[in-house]
């Protein structure tokens, strides 16, 4: 279980477990190559906040679909994890100067450092182990730059968010941020695997925003089970209470401005004070968000089950219900209330 998300997977299949394994030994082996046994420490750890393998599952599930031997795409699977480790460290260098929590909790902000500039290169590495042609490597390397550089559009508006984050307006500008901040989990290693399938590029750009929003749909079910759901951290809130502004309470004070002081002063309880947390969820239900959000949550689902993008590929769209169906599973019981 990831501590960072209690979101349910599809099951594993007997057969993915042997190249979970492969991106898994790829990642430890990259971690040990590293000059100083301190870093090749810290990348360890991580390389283990993607425990869930979000990346890796899609595009090794994706790349069994169509047909792709483990050893001429496990390479990549590691380098969509890498690239998600970089951007959750990077992000998270910006949360610690604001005063939130580090990722890493027995590391310094020094060691933050390091590691992001570690993690910058390594997603390019990766790709040197698959068998390809380097026209190939060269289109794959090009999709990590045009993705880190949408990635890094993200930090601005997440500056401007968090400086501006109770007042109107702040929705709009929550979505952008929502749309960039899904690409590592699963556009990404779906973007790339086309292209090693031999697909065509513009066959890759008409199947990947449909796991962007996929992306988008896990993280609104974060949100959700943060509060309502069982927490993997043991309490409600652990996701509010690391700094990550929840769509439940963007909603809320996109309609109720005016509960901007109440709503900050439940935001700065202790973190032991779980009586506050327990108070923001049911004033959040009794308003609306909840249900809107919700709502929001049920129209993405809808959108994906639907896609008339991944037509052409029948099997490829089942993969996407198939997850859409495992996320939504622990929220059931907020559907249709």
């Amino acid at each position: 279980m990831n501590f960072l998300t209690n979101v349910a997977l599809p099951p594993n299949r007997s057969k993915e477990l042997q190249p979970l394994a492969m991106v898994d030994q790829l990642l430890a082996n990259i971690a040990r190559s590293q000059d100083s046994e301190k870093n090749a420490e810290i990348l360890q750890d991580v390389i283990l906040l993607g425990s869930k393998r979000l990346a890796a599952r899609i595009s090794l599930e994706a790349s069994r679909l169509w047909g792709l031997r483990p050893k001429d795409h496990i390479g990549w699977a590691a380098s969509a994890e890498l690239f998600n480790a970089s951007h959750l460290i990077h992000r998270n260098l910006h949360e610690q100067q604001r005063g939130d929590l580090p990722i890493l909790p027995n590391r310094t902000f020094s060691d933050h450092i390091v590691i992001s500039q570690i993690t910058n290169y390594l997603p390019v590495l990766s790709i040197q182990s698959l068998p390809i042609s380097d026209g190939l490597r060269w289109k794959l390397w090009s999709l990590l730059t045009y993705y880190s550089n949408q990635m890094s559009e993200v930090d601005s508006m997440e500056i401007e968010f968090h400086g501006s984050r109770m007042q109107r307006g702040l929705k709009v500008l929550h979505d952008k941020i929502l749309n960039i901040r899904a690409i590592p989990y699963f556009e990404l290693p779906m973007h790339g695997t086309a292209l090693i399938a031999n697909l065509s590029e513009k066959e890759a750009l008409r199947i990947s925003p449909v796991f962007r929003d996929l992306g988008i749909l896990y993280m609104l079910i974060e949100d959700v089970m943060d509060l309502y759901g069982e927490s993997s951290s043991g309490h409600h809130g652990f996701r509010i209470k690391r700094g990550l502004m929840s769509r439940l309470i963007v909603e809320h004070l996109e309609r109720f401005p005016q509960d901007r002081e109440e709503i900050i002063k439940l935001l700065t309880q202790s973190a032991e004070q779980i009586e506050a947390f327990q108070e923001l969820s049911s004033e959040l239900k009794t308003k609306g968000a909840l249900a809107a959000v919700v709502v929001e949550i049920q129209f993405i689902a809808l959108k994906i089950n639907s896609s008339d993008e991944l037509k052409p590929w029948p099997k490829v769209l089942d993969l996407a219900r198939n997850y859409v169906k495992s996320f939504l599973r622990p929220i059931d019981h907020l559907i249709g209330q």
